[in-house]
């Protein structure tokens, strides 16, 4: 059985998730030359190297784009994914993830999903981190998923327009039903993108990963640093015993 693990001790966002999938995969040129076949490729450009965090090596996946003031709803997102010409299975999961992350968004600000004007999760970063993970995601021959249990961190957030604690609203939603535990670093660990990931493809929770028992593994890092813990996002595939 092919098994698809996660261990995030360190939290989990869209662009981690993507970092450790290339890791993982070493499918980078695939990836820019799917990322070419959507309607929003001249909005941005990614950038793909490999960094120490704590003295692990990781792959940061970044996305670079103009100040982006399109606020795009539910609509637009899903006719961009439809629009392309990417896997059809890429597409099913991308969709899916939007679902999911423009639920909780409604939910929060008490609105309906087609009348919710996305902002950070519209906004062409976001975009770009799930459909690339779509992307990626799709290529492996998945049997299984468990992920360790997840982290949301305290302090501050900054959103477009207020500051909230750690966890976001959307993330905190998101999480009901996922086990979840607040830690002592003090930022984000998990964000809504992150959380919304794993809602969808609905991982089994666990506490720990045999990481011996899988063939392959990948290392997606994190923006920030910190002295207690690498920040950085651990997948492993292959057959588990």
């Amino acid at each position: 059985m092919e098994t698809f693990a996660i261990g995030c001790r360190s939290g989990i966002s869209g662009d981690m998730f993507v970092g450790a999938l290339l890791d993982l995969t070493n499918r980078e040129n695939y990836l820019r030359s799917e990322l070419a076949k959507t309607s929003i490729a001249d909005e941005f450009d990614i950038n793909i190297r490999k960094v120490n965090k704590n003295g692990i090596s990781a792959i940061k996946f970044d996305v670079f784009f103009e100040e982006d003031h399109d606020c795009r709803n539910i609509e637009d997102i899903f006719q961009i994914i439809k629009g392309s010409s990417i896997k059809q299975s890429a597409k099913t999961l991308a969709k899916n993830i939007f679902l999911k992350l423009g639920s909780a968004e409604a939910k929060v600000h008490k609105t309906d999903i087609k009348d919710t004007r996305f902002h950070e999760v519209g906004a062409i970063d976001s975009l770009v981190d799930i459909i690339s993970f779509s992307i990626l995601f799709s290529t492996l021959n998945i049997n299984k998923i468990i992920c360790t249990k997840v982290p949301t961190g305290k302090g501050k957030i900054k959103c477009a327009h207020e500051t909230f604690n750690a966890p976001a609203p959307a993330t905190e939603h998101l999480l009901k039903e996922i086990p979840s535990y607040r830690s002592n670093i003090n930022s984000e660990l998990t964000t809504p993108t992150g959380a919304a990931i794993l809602k969808t493809i609905s991982p089994v929770f666990c506490d720990n990963i045999e990481k011996n028992k899988y063939s392959k593994k990948g290392i997606g890092a994190g923006t920030r640093d910190f002295k207690e813990i690498p920040n950085v996002l651990e997948v492993f595939y292959g057959l588990s015993h």
